[in-house]
């Protein structure tokens, strides 16, 4: 069990764009998303955090094992139930360098790919941010817990962030 109280999580995303038609119409739109989680368990919230600033994956595969991370303080997180945020920036810039994640067993209906053989490419320099601050993605010890990351006969660095709803 992580031995931690999560003060605040703030997400926070903006797209702004500007566009010109071939008429000299401009369309200027921007989106936002804001929100907050609390420390605990349930809607908006959230029991523990795992960071890693310079994860690397040298021409390899591996299974980041969901529900047993280690935390800050060297504490084994194993009462991690859902994820709430899933923040993957593949920090790699050469062309190609693509992590792509899926094809372990964190798949099912209620998780963020719902097949085994579901997968998604996090490009260079691009980022992966998925929320769910209801429901959360669901995870299950040992059977239904492990994403499995591929970075196929390349290096690649990424940041990633994790925040769990906890049992």
């Amino acid at each position: 069990m992580a031995n931690e109280t999560v003060q605040a999580v703030k997400v926070e995303a903006k797209l702004t764009f500007y566009v010109t038609g071939a008429d000299g119409a401009q369309l200027v739109k921007e989106h936002t998303y804001s929100h907050t989680f609390t420390d605990g368990t349930g809607t908006d919230q959230a029991g523990a955090v795992w960071n890693d600033d310079a994860r690397s994956l040298a021409a390899t595969t591996e299974t980041l094992d969901l529900d047993g991370l280690v935390d800050f303080q060297g504490a084994t997180m194993t009462d991690n139930n859902a994820v709430k945020v899933m923040w993957i920036e593949n920090t790699s810039t050469t062309t190609g360098y693509k992590l792509t994640l899926g094809g372990g067993d964190w798949a099912g209906a209620t998780r963020f790919l719902t097949d085994a053989t579901d997968k998604c490419n996090v490009g260079p320099s691009g980022l992966l941010l998925a929320i769910s601050p209801v429901d959360g993605y669901a995870i299950t010890a040992s059977t239904g817990d492990g994403l499995l990351e591929d970075a196929g006969a390349n290096t690649v660095t990424s940041k990633q962030v994790f925040v769990f709803d906890n049992a």
